[in-house]
């Protein structure tokens, strides 16, 4: 009984201790993907400051670069400059589209933004007298990435209600980094999304 006592109090210790370490790397990986994502505005942000007069011509290739354009509308947000930032960008697909490449930058998910992705479908759910949004798209990357074996993989955004704004922060962003596009279909993926992750939240 003493030793099944003090093997169980090991592997408890140690189950601990990975979960501190989880808690805090994860931590340290979000801290640097903020910090990643404000360098790619940095020049922007520093004329904000500055208060150096901005057009809209200087706002469009960050609005335009799905890697930036979440960023781009929050610091001009920021600085009640929203106003400057692209009509043809400020959609449910174009920021649907950046909140997920966002995520996919992730180190725990892709790591990298990937190399092509694409909308296939906005899938509607209906789910106690409500109906959800989802936006489905295909990406993919490129050898040398671990993923590139896999070709089109299948991510979801969402859930976007009837009044939800362009900008709305999606809650449900989520790809399962398996499920392949044409294997699985943007209904089925929308659908598990909002299952295991909507309805958990």
């Amino acid at each position: 009984m003493g030793l099944m006592f003090i093997i169980v109090t090991i592997i408890l210790v140690v189950v601990f201790m990975f979960i501190i370490y989880r808690y805090f790397a994860m931590q340290k990986d979000y801290e640097r993907d903020v910090k990643l994502k404000m360098a790619r505005v940095e020049k922007i942000q520093k004329k904000l400051i500055d208060n150096e007069l901005i057009g809209e011509a200087e706002i469009y290739p960050y609005a335009k670069d799905a890697k930036t354009r979440v960023s781009i509308y929050e610091l001009l947000k920021q600085h009640n400059l929203t106003d400057l930032f692209p009509k043809s960008f400020l959609t449910r697909e174009k920021f649907a589209e950046s909140y997920l490449v966002n995520w996919l930058e992730f180190p725990t998910e892709l790591g990298k933004s990937p190399d092509e992705i694409e909308q296939v479908e906005i899938i509607e759910i209906d789910d106690t007298d409500t109906k959800f949004y989802y936006y489905v798209f295909k990406f993919r990357t490129h050898p040398p990435h671990w993923a590139a074996d896999e070709d089109w993989l299948l991510g979801v955004v969402g859930p976007y209600l009837e009044n939800s704004n362009p900008t709305d922060f999606p809650n449900g962003t989520f790809s399962r980094l398996s499920s392949q596009f044409g294997k699985t279909s943007p209904q089925e993926e929308a659908e598990w999304v909002h299952q295991n992750i909507t309805r958990t939240m």
